[in-house]
Parts: C-alpha cells; sequence; structure tokens
C-alpha cells in the first residue's frame, strides 16, 4: 500500500475517531446540563417544603402564643402564615418533580388547610372571646395531633426529595465523567494516529 492511500486511510480513521470522540462529549454535555436543570429544581422543591413547613411553624407558635397570653402580637406571624399559607402549599405541589411528590405535596397542602380552616382559626376566635376551651386539653392535643401529622408528612417529602437531589447529583457527576473520558480518547486517538 502506498504512502497516499495509507494516509487516507489514517486521515479518515482520525476524521472517524474525532467525529465519535464529539459526539460522546456533546451527548455528555447535554446529559449534563439536564441534569443539573433537573437538581437546581428539586433543589427548589425543596426549599419551598421547607418555606411551607416554617409555616406551619408559624402558624402554630402563633396561635399557641396568643391562647396563652391573650396577647395580639403573638398574632402577626398566625395572620401571616395563614393568609401565604396556601398559596405557597400550592407553589410545593407545583414544583413537586415526581407524581408521588405531587400527591404527598396536595397532602401537605390539604392538611395544612384543615390545620388553619378547622383547628387555628376556631381556636383564635374562641380565644379571643375568652372561652376557656381554647386552653383545654382538647384544643391542644388536637392541635398537637394535626402539627405531628403535618411534621411526619414534611419529613416524608423531604426524605424523598432528599434521595431525589442525591440521584440527580449523582447523574449529573456520571454525565461529567462520561465527558472527560470521550474528550481523552477523542485526544488520545488523535495523537496515536498523527504519530
Amino acid at each position: 500500500m502506498g504512502l497516499v492511500p495509507l494516509t487516507a486511510v489514517a486521515g479518515g480513521l482520525l476524521a472517524l475517531l474525532i467525529g465519535l470522540a464529539f459526539t460522546m462529549l456533546l451527548r455528555s454535555i447535554i446529559g449534563l446540563g439536564e441534569s443539573a436543570a433537573a437538581g437546581r429544581h428539586a433543589q427548589t422543591a425543596l426549599a419551598q417544603a421547607r418555606t411551607v413547613e416554617g409555616l406551619v411553624v408559624d402558624l402554630e407558635t402563633g396561635q399557641r402564643g396568643f391562647v396563652i397570653t391573650g396577647e395580639k402580637q403573638f398574632l402577626e406571624p398566625w395572620q401571616t402564615a395563614r393568609t401565604t399559607f396556601s398559596g405557597q402549599a400550592r407553589q410545593l405541589v407545583r414544583l413537586s418533580t415526581t407524581p408521588g411528590q405531587k400527591i404527598l405535596a396536595q397532602q401537605i397542602r390539604q392538611a395544612g388547610e384543615s390545620l388553619i380552616h378547622a383547628h387555628s382559626i376556631p381556636l383564635v376566635a374562641a380565644a379571643s372571646r375568652g372561652d376557656p376551651r381554647a386552653r383545654g386539653v382538647a384544643a391542644t392535643l388536637d392541635g398537637k395531633r394535626r402539627v405531628d401529622a403535618l411534621r411526619k408528612q414534611f419529613d416524608r417529602y423531604e426524605s424523598a426529595q432528599e434521595a431525589l437531589v442525591a440521584t440527580r447529583e449523582s447523574a449529573a457527576d456520571s454525565d461529567a465523567r462520561e465527558a472527560v473520558v470521550a474528550g481523552s480518547i477523542g485526544l488520545t486517538g488523535s495523537m496515536l494516529l498523527i504519530a
């Protein structure tokens, strides 16, 4: 085989190798971008869950402070939590990334709405009227039961979301490694064919 055909074959192999390496590299970069975006979205949903959980804590703390002391200043965080919970909980449902997480977020939203409308608002109204039942054991236990149930739902949601974040981060790491391997193969193969 002459020098010209050998050079043509080597050039063709080099072009094929470079094309394959760049195809692998491009695929890895696209996967890396998708994994990173999915990870950011999962992190956003996790942060939103913590925001909604904070509203439940503010609601419960504010109502308890008001029931115990009768001081209206305790109603400020309660009022804010009461009026913003629904919108923030709907946002959590929208941000949830899997069907299971959406269902759990919807359950959190419903349980929070029930806590507000069936327990907290009536309790604060009763305390405002001076109704002794507002300070009673039954009202306290009902509130504790509802908040504890909500906390368990938040724990389940956050644990699942943290696992999802870890999975997405692992996928991004894998895509980054693939990109490095593809680039290295292309570079090494090119150097061998040129040499």
